[in-house]
């Protein structure tokens, strides 16, 4: 069973403790709590958790501070855990996984922490590729094809030409067929791209801006520095304040959407 370190850090002591319940009923983590930001800090520091439950409002120190204190290279995956409903778009531009608004029930609670741990599980296969697959490794070579992986190492891409119709995906001892038409979004993560294609979430090295060139730009358009879209599942657009739009896709997900790239968006979606 995979291990899980998580950190819950809130100056309230009845939602410490109501989390480190919700926690128990997982075997799989290993929780401990920090009642502010300064101490947050030293566990992140010293223990390196996995996963932060992280309030906003502190004393002190509030949790976009401690975000900026901890910086990239120690960052754990972040769920943000507040009674204020105000800030979402501040917590997904700091690369939160979720934003729980207080009070919230042991389902949601349930959801948000398997949606952290797969990043985490996600973040891990990630750093066994960097130490096991060389810059340089070749792939198998398929025509107007983007070969990735899933729950494997990630493999070049042999893409073609632009507008590739199909991904192929090594699943363990097997290669799956992934229709494009079948990519929900791609999302960066870092040097890497994870291909989100319904329950299918394969990790292929490569940055954003060099897997968008590959892409029938009629279909698919970036709608944020960290996000490409394929407009036939912008189900769609939601003002979340002044000029500030979330696309909605039609499995309920939420992307924001820059000011500056939405008139593509829209005009995709059949504006003018």
């Amino acid at each position: 069973m995979a291990r899980y370190r998580i950190l819950v850090v809130d100056d309230e002591p009845l939602a410490r403790q109501r989390l480190l319940r919700l926690l128990a009923a997982s075997p799989e983590c290993e929780a401990s709590v920090a009642p502010n930001g300064e101490a947050a800090l030293d566990a992140v520091r010293r223990d390196r958790p996995d996963i932060v439950f992280l309030d906003i409002q502190m004393p002190g120190m509030d949790g976009f501070a401690f975000l900026e204190r901890i910086g990239e290279a120690v960052r754990p995956v972040i769920v943000f855990v507040t009674a204020f409903a105000q800030h979402p778009l501040r917590a997904f531009d700091a690369e939160a996984i979720d934003y729980l608004v207080k009070p919230f029930d042991d389902a949601r609670f349930a959801a948000s922490l398997a949606r952290a741990q797969t990043m985490v599980n996600h973040r891990r296969l990630g750093a066994v590729v960097r130490d096991l697959v060389a810059p340089d490794a070749g792939s198998p070579k398929a025509p107007n094809a983007i070969t990735a992986a899933q729950d494997d190492e990630p493999t070049e891409l042999e893409l073609g030409e632009r507008g590739v119709e199909r991904v192929l995906v090594r699943m363990h001892d097997r290669l799956k067929v992934i229709p494009v038409s079948a990519i929900d979004w791609v999302a960066a993560e870092g040097n890497y791209v994870r291909i989100i294609a319904g329950k299918d979430h394969p990790l292929h090295r490569s940055t954003l801006a060099e897997f968008e060139t590959r892409l029938d730009p009629a279909r698919f358009v970036r709608v944020h520095r960290s996000a490409i879209v394929n407009v036939e599942r912008v189900r769609e657009l939601r003002e979340v304040s002044r000029g500030e739009y979330v696309a909605v896709l039609t499995d309920g997900t939420k992307l924001k959407v820059s000011r500056a790239r939405r008139p593509r968006l829209e005009l995709l979606l059949g504006g003018t």
